[in-house]
């Protein structure tokens, strides 16, 4: 079992149903009143944020890809100043801001993808990536940038376990329903709700125009070594993070690994 501490505690009892209900409605109804703690997402909440809390701490915090808010809002319980969310799927978006207002507070959601954060003109204490880079196709000009508008970077990393640690490798996918499901080739939106780039006929074609692919990059830890030193950030922290033994994990386990990264820019 887990330590529990306040600011989880306080997500769990006060915000956690509403959080989800928010932003799926009540087709998340059992799954939000069945909500708990797993000893999985302790430990992503452990190494994500709580083992990062003095770079979070009265902190602006931007969250990128960041899914229904979970480690966002966490963030915010655990004393940041503010946290501010990109993310594609306006459904989520909408459900996040609702949320805030509701409980008054100083988070917010924008719709859209990694890269256009350059856009706003805004500057962030530390920027949070959580599980997001390998589906980013241009992760070198995204790294580059990103120096420009934050001072910290706290990544959570999956790779999968077969790929050397100086190399890249790129799998191809027609899952639809993924979060990365996007289209390289257009900024336009299927579906401004959902945040999808395709349909479903996309999906089950799989034509040889491409329709319905997408793509994942999964680098080894001395490619992202490399990467990180070429453009001059200070690696503060690289862990392997320890696997989760569970039932819902076991596949997670088999195939990938985890490490949890935190830089500086110099």
């Amino acid at each position: 079992m887990f330590e529990q501490d306040h600011a989880l505690e306080k997500f769990e009892t006060l915000y956690a149903k509403d959080l989800i209900l928010s932003h799926v409605g009540d087709d998340g109804r059992y799954y939000a009143d069945d909500f708990k703690i797993t000893n999985f997402f302790h430990e992503k909440y452990k190494t994500l944020v709580l083992d990062n809390k003095e770079f979070i701490k009265d902190k602006h915090l931007l969250d990128v890809g960041s899914n229904m808010g979970h480690w966002g809002l966490l963030s915010y319980l655990t004393g940041a100043s503010s946290v501010t969310r990109v993310e594609p799927r306006g459904q989520y978006v909408d459900g996040l801001n609702k949320f805030s207002k509701k409980h008054d507070l100083k988070i917010q959601a924008i719709q859209g993808i990694h890269s256009d954060i350059f856009d706003w003109g805004k500057k962030f204490d530390v920027v949070m990536l959580s599980s997001i880079i390998t589906s980013m196709p241009d992760v070198f000009t995204f790294f580059h940038r990103l120096r420009n508008i934050t001072r910290y970077v706290i990544i959570k990393h999956v790779s999968l376990k077969n790929v050397p640690s100086d190399m890249c490798r790129m799998k191809k996918t027609h899952n639809i329903t993924h979060r990365a499901s996007v289209d390289l080739r257009t900024d336009d939106y299927l579906d401004k709700k959902s945040g999808t780039q395709f349909s479903v006929n996309d999906w089950s074609s799989m034509d040889e125009n491409g329709a319905g692919v997408t793509f994942f990059w999964f680098y080894g830890t001395e490619y992202l070594m490399e990467l990180f030193r070429y453009f001059n950030y200070k690696v503060i922290r690289f862990e392997r993070r320890p696997e989760i033994v569970s039932s819902d994990t076991k596949n997670l386990n088999d195939n990938h690994q985890f490490h949890d990264i935190v830089l500086e820019v110099v």
